[in-house]
Order: structure tokens, then C-alpha cells, then sequence
């Protein structure tokens, strides 16, 4: 195959390239590992997951996403316009994982726009089907075969014994022969088999495994393979409830472990009577688990994201028998829509009540959750949300994320058993007061709610609230009184100092606070607040891993007003714990920068971005932090000169992989020597990208040798015209 793919051909730009099998036998691995290796030379790449629902908007959306376009056009001539000058010209890759369609017509108008494609482009499909892959005009198909009886033995032992063969542990090698015979020769079978036993050599659960009365049941029971029942079957209780509730999600789509533990945990499936603080430790454990017994699965694309093989999700569908339900048009035929407990539906442009009609039935509904699978806003009928939502009295988690909601109703108060609520990214201007009697909610996310003005005053009364999202609120001015209350919180993505209320001293209360924190308005510290000794105390909070700093930006004429030593006391106080591995301090008025920022004791240290600090005149000794792998600095018009200050020793940077400064007005020195000769020059050993723009009096020259560098952009600095001589990685200059 690899060879088929660097072939040059000779009748078309573009080749298409099949793979296909039966599920579970390794088509997307074999497209993953082909994918991955780094001897293809491809100019673009891009993985998309397809799936039974062959939406030629959607695919190409997302195919504009992964290649750097956010693809927000609701027009389909115009995002195949865009599509098509990506792509044209450059050598490209490009991966379609399990394609169902067998429209042409479908097919020959989602093609056009890949035909722009430099030649030796190639695009490689998996599908079930061999008359997909007739369809789409292949150059080349590669059927898969199942594993023979030895290489099915291999895969087994390393998921169950972490070996390639049973030469530690011959007592189990003839079981484990007989049932590797009952996984017929598919790697997903004998990954889920191993699994179970994973690192459980007793031969008495090796004989239960083979002994089971799951390998007797006929095929046409079900279209699950008796290895992947029998993988369920061997799940203690607490995960099989949590695999069971996974029917909810939609085949082929990528999901955030951090919000299914979220869901669990509202479910109640975490609750643990020795460690009642810690359920959501505990849900991540449980999907560990599940990760290790190859339930989930890492995403290609993004390695933040999980996915479930369709088989999986098959299981997970019987499993559940009718208790969830994932709807993707209007919901019929359902044999009893009382006994739906879990709900998760595709949101649609425009969502009329009769697509929700039938959800009028299911009184018991617990969970109600809006799947979105682009950035673009839905329509729902009004109807929905005043009259359906509020009768669903047993919900327990609710998402209308990415709806045009301005309001709601008072009686959402009336849903008391509500644990889960998301708004993100929806218009809403705020919160009804009734709110505050939600006395169960556990996680509020209001992420990009750009119109929320004001947080209800009663929502220092939700005593179990664990999660409180408000990135991007850009018009919350302040945080509600008495916010020190919710003593359980855990994340609060952002604090906003308020002119009259919300001193940021109750931070020093929330003791719990881990993830990301944003910490804005920090003009607005009092003078009394900084008198007092550790009055943040983000020192003892090892569990924050971002903190973001921001000080109002202001007009020049504002700047003279301010108080450069109070905002130096301020930054110098909230020092965060060494654990913390990204910092961004936005808009600082000081005159000197911490002595903090820059110590070698932040060893985990792995991003820094400082931007408008306009009185600085000296950048902080960022070459101490030895993990640093991202560094952005900008609009810093005090600096003159960038010298030997900025670096710790020969050895500095050693594992910087980004680096950006632009808007340098008055940059004009960038000593890269520390005057001891070129041998005692930064060498960036490990830097691939490199941005200077704007810096219109920066002169002198680059590193001579950057040999990771693979991109290059210098905009707007007409000074400086001389490049490094040595790139040996370079593959996009600008």
C-alpha cells in the first residue's frame, strides 16, 4: 500500500484508494498507520469520519476545519469554493474513515473540489462495502482478510499478557488458543478478549471466559459479536452502567472524556460513599478502565478526543435495550417512549416542536442533550424551551448549547433534580432568578455566552456547584456577591474583579479550584486587598494548570493614569503554585515583572504569552524555564532591545517549539549571542515555528542554524534581511 502511494500515476491528479472489510478488522488502524508515517510526504493532510450519514455540508465543513478554515458558511457552493482553493495545487492526503454512501450523485458533487489537487494527491477510503468502493472509481482496493490463527494469538497476548506470545506463561496457552478460535480471526474481538484478562493470569477466570454460555448464542439474536458481549458480560456493575449510558452518543463523532464524566457524575454513576469530594476523579478513572478494555479509542485527529468504534456503539445500543435513545431526525416508531430514560439528539438548522413531540411521553426522561457537530447556531421553536423542557421534571442533565435562546423560562426552577446544565454559546442575556432553587446543580457551563450580562444573585446558594464555565462572557462585568460560598467549586474558569462586587480575596476560599483559571478587571484590586498576606493564596492550589491574567485594556491617555507599582504589588501577589503549566498575563501596566515569572522551580512550565505590557522595557528571564515549548510575546512598545537578560545559559530554550512576537514597535536589538562568540549562541534545537511580525525597526540577523525549523513567517519587519543559512527542515516560508 505504501507503495501504491507513493507511486506516480499517470491517468488522473488524484488517486482514490480503498480499504475494506467487516467491521472489527482494522480497516481505520491500517489507515491510521499509514496516515502517521512520517516517510510520506504529503503538503496537506485530513482525517474525517464519515459514517452511515453522508452530509456533503458537513464533511466538507469539517474537512475546512482540519485544514486550518473555521468553515462557518451555511452555503455549499461557497465552502466547496473554499475547499477547492486549499486544496489546489498542493500535494495532499487525505483520509475518509468509514463511508456507508452509495450515492453518486452525493458522491461526484463532494468530489469536485479535490480534483484541484497537485498529482500523486491521494485520498484513502475505508468502508464495509465493496460497491462504496466501486463507486468512488478506486484505483485500488485492499480487501483485508481476517488475522490468520497465529497473528490473532499475538494480538490477544499483548492485550492480556502485555507479551507477543505465551512463552511466561504456558498454563494458559491452550485456552488461550481455544478462545482465540472464538474470535474468527478479528483484532477488535481478540483486543476486547485480552482486555477482560488483562493482567489476570488465573486460570480459573480463563476458564469462565471460555465455558461461557455467550459463545452458544445464535447469530441472528443480535448482529453484536458474542467476543464484544462477552467483553460487557465481564465489566464489573459500576462500568457497565457507565458503557450503557454511551448508547446516547452518535456513531462516528469524536467525544470530550471530560464531559461524559461530567454526565456520568450527574447521573449519579460516581458516587463513591469514601471519596464523596472526589467523583469526578473517580468517573476518570472509570473511563480509564474503559479505555484499557478497549471500549473507547483516541481519535486520530485530535488526541483530546475520544471515539467508539460503530461496533461498540452497537453493544452499547443493546445493552441499554430502549433505555437511551440517540435521535438524529424526528424521532418514530419508538416501542415505549416510557421507558426512554437517556436522550441525545442531532441539533437541526431549524428545530420545530414536532420533531420534540414525542419527547411529551417520556415523563421519566433524565437526560436531554443537544450534540452539536459544527460552531454554527441552531433555531429552535421558543416552544421547546417554555412549555417541553420544563414538564421533563426528572431531567438531571440538559444541554441546548449552540441555540439561539435568549431566555428562559422561571419554571426551568422547577426542575429540582437537574445536576447538569449547558448554555454554552447560545445569546442568552442571563439567568432567571428561579435558579437559585436547583439546590442539586453540579455543573453550570456558559461558555461564549457573548450577550450574558449578569449571573443571578442567587446562584451563591447552589451549594453543589462543582463546575462554573464563563469563558468568553465578554459583557459579564462582575461576579455575584457572596460567590465565596460555593465552597465545593472546583472549576471556575473565570473571576471577574467587579467595581462593586466580588473582591478577589474569596478566591483564597475556594480551596479546590483546579483546570484553567482567568482572572480579569485586575485594576480593580484594592489597596486593602493586597495589605492582606496571601490574599488569593493561588500558591496553595497546585491543582490550576492555566492562569490567564488580564488587566482592562485601555487608551494611551488612560495609561498615564495608571498606577505602576500597585499593579506590580498585584502581580507580584497572586504567584501560582509551581505545578502550573501555562500562564498569559494580558495588559499589565507595571513597570518590572515579577521575580517569579522566569524561576526554574515552574519546571512544567510549557506556554507563556505576554501581550500589551507597554511599560515593560526588559523582557523576564524566560530561558530558566527549561520545559518551555511555546512563547508568545506582543505588542511590548517599551522594549528596545531583547539581549542576554532573556536567557538563562547556553542550554536555554532547549525544548521551545513556537515562538511569536509581533507588534514590537521599538523593537530594534535581538542580541541572540551573550557576547562569549557563536558557539555560545541559543540554538533552538527543537524550534519548528518561528513568527516575527510588525517589528518595523528590528535589525541584524537570525540564528545562523535552526535545524527543526519547518516554518518561517517574517511580515513587516523591512529591517531585518538577512535569513538563517542552515534550514534543513524548512518546508513553508512567508
Amino acid at each position: 500500500m505504501l507503495k501504491l502511494l507513493n507511486a506516480e500515476t499517470s491517468d488522473a491528479q488524484v488517486s482514490v484508494i480503498s480499504i475494506v472489510g467487516m467491521g472489527g478488522l482494522g480497516k481505520t488502524t491500517l489507515a491510521q498507520l499509514v496516515y502517521n508515517d512520517p516517510m510520506l510526504e504529503f503538503d496537506l493532510k485530513a482525517w474525517v469520519s464519515v459514517g452511515e450519514d453522508f452530509d456533503v455540508s458537513r464533511v466538507t465543513k469539517t474537512f475546512l476545519l482540519q485544514l486550518g478554515d473555521g468553515g462557518d458558511d451555511k452555503d455549499l457552493n461557497v465552502l466547496q469554493v473554499k475547499l477547492k482553493q486549499k486544496l489546489s495545487g498542493n500535494k495532499f492526503l487525505v483520509v475518509l474513515d468509514d463511508v456507508w454512501t452509495q450515492n453518486y450523485e452525493e458522491w461526484t458533487l463532494f468530489w469536485g473540489p479535490f480534483e484541484a489537487g497537485a498529482p500523486q494527491s491521494r485520498v484513502i477510503v475505508t468502508t464495509r462495502s465493496q460497491d462504496v468502493s466501486l463507486m468512488m472509481g478506486t484505483t485500488q482496493a485492499y480487501a483485508l482478510k481476517k488475522l490468520s490463527h497465529n497473528e490473532c494469538m499475538s494480538v490477544f497476548a499483548q492485550h492480556a499478557l502485555g507479551a507477543n506470545n505465551f512463552d511466561a506463561h504456558l498454563e494458559l496457552k491452550q485456552m488461550g488458543e481455544e478462545i482465540v478460535k472464538r474470535c474468527g480471526g478479528l483484532p477488535l474481538a481478540a483486543k476486547s478478549l485480552g482486555g477482560i484478562l488483562k493482567g489476570k493470569p488465573n486460570p480459573d477466570l480463563w476458564k469462565e471466559v471460555l465455558s461461557s454460555e455467550m459463545w452458544e448464542l445464535p447469530d441472528n439474536r443480535s448482529n453484536i459479536l458474542p467476543a464484544l458481549k462477552l467483553s460487557y458480560l465481564h465489566l464489573p456493575p459500576h462500568l457497565k452502567r457507565c458503557f450503557s449510558y454511551c448508547a446516547i452518543l452518535p456513531k462516528d463523532r469524536e467525544f470530550d472524556r471530560n464531559e461524559l464524566v461530567l454526565l456520568w457524575m450527574a447521573e449519579g454513576f460516581l458516587y463513591d460513599q469514601k471519596k464523596m469530594k472526589d467523583s469526578e476523579g473517580l468517573g476518570h478513572k472509570y473511563f480509564d478502565d474503559l479505555l484499557s478494555r478497549s471500549f473507547f479509542q483516541q481519535s486520530n485527529d485530535n488526541k483530546s478526543k475520544y471515539i467508539m468504534h460503530d461496533l461498540i456503539v452497537d453493544l452499547a445500543c443493546f445493552v441499554s435495550r430502549e433505555i437511551c435513545l440517540h435521535m438524529v431526525g424526528k424521532l418514530e416508531n419508538a416501542k415505549s417512549f416510557a421507558k426512554i430514560r437517556h436522550s441525545s439528539f442531532i441539533p437541526h438548522f431549524m428545530n420545530t416542536f414536532q420533531r420534540f413531540q414525542s419527547f411529551c411521553e417520556m415523563k421519566n426522561l433524565r437526560t436531554f442533550l443537544s450534540v452539536r457537530e459544527d460552531r454554527i447556531r441552531c433555531h429552535i421553536t421558543s416552544k421547546v424551551v417554555h412549555e417541553l423542557v420544563p414538564k421533563l421534571k426528572c431531567l438531571r442533565s440538559l444541554s441546548l448549547a449552540g441555540y439561539e435562546i435568549e431566555e428562559l423560562p422561571n419554571s426551568f426552577g422547577d426542575l429540582k433534580h437537574l445536576r447538569y446544565l449547558n448554555l454554552s454559546d447560545t445569546p442568552i442575556q442571563g439567568l432567571p432568578e428561579s435558579v437559585d432553587k436547583l439546590f442539586n446543580l453540579q455543573t453550570l457551563k456558559l461558555r461564549d455566552c457573548d450577550e450574558l450580562i449578569e449571573l443571578p444573585k442567587g446562584i451563591c446558594n447552589l451549594l453543589n456547584l462543582q463546575h462554573l464555565d464563563i469563558i468568553g462572557t465578554r459583557k459579564l462585568k462582575e461576579m455575584p456577591p457572596h460567590i465565596g460560598k460555593l465552597t465545593s467549586l472546583c472549576v471556575l474558569t473565570k473571576f471577574i474583579m467587579g467595581k462593586n462586587n466580588g473582591r478577589i480575596t474569596v478566591l483564597k476560599k475556594l480551596c479546590d479550584l483546579r483546570g484553567q483559571l482567568h482572572i480579569t478587571s485586575l485594576e480593580n484590586v484594592e489597596v486593602a486587598d493586597i495589605r492582606d498576606a496571601g490574599f488569593v493564596n493561588l500558591e496553595d492550589k497546585p491543582g490550576i494548570t492555566e492562569l490567564h491574567l488580564e488587566w482592562t485594556e485601555a487608551d494611551e491617555r488612560f495609561d498615564d493614569l495608571r498606577n505602576p507599582s500597585h499593579e506590580e504589588q498585584v502581580l507580584n501577589s497572586v504567584q501560582p503554585y509551581q505545578s502550573l503549566s501555562s500562564l498569559s498575563i494580558t495588559s499589565f501596566g507595571g513597570r518590572k515583572f515579577p521575580l517569579w515569572l522566569g524561576e526554574p522551580s515552574f519546571s512544567g512550565m510549557v506556554q507563556v504569552q505576554l501581550w500589551k505590557c507597554r511599560q515593560m522595557t526588559s523582557l523576564p528571564p524566560l530561558g530558566r524555564l527549561k520545559s518551555l515549548k511555546r512563547l508568545s510575546i506582543g505588542d511590548m512598545r517599551g522594549v528596545k532591545e531583547v539581549g542576554v537578560e532573556f536567557y538563562e545559559d547556553d542550554s536555554c530554550f532547549s525544548c521551545l517549539e513556537e515562538l511569536e512576537i509581533r507588534s514590537m514597535g521599538e523593537w530594534e536589538l535581538w542580541a541572540w549571542s551573550n557576547g562569549l562568540g557563536e558557539d555560545s549562541v541559543p540554538k533552538f534545537p527543537k524550534l519548528h515555528q518561528l513568527q516575527i511580525r510588525n517589528c518595523p525597526k528590528l535589525v541584524g540577523k537570525l540564528p545562523t542554524f535552526l535545524p527543526s525549523l519547518e516554518k518561517l513567517f517574517i511580515v513587516d519587519c523591512p529591517l531585518l534581511v538577512e535569513l538563517p543559512k542552515v534550514l534543513p527542515s524548512l518546508t513553508a516560508l512567508y
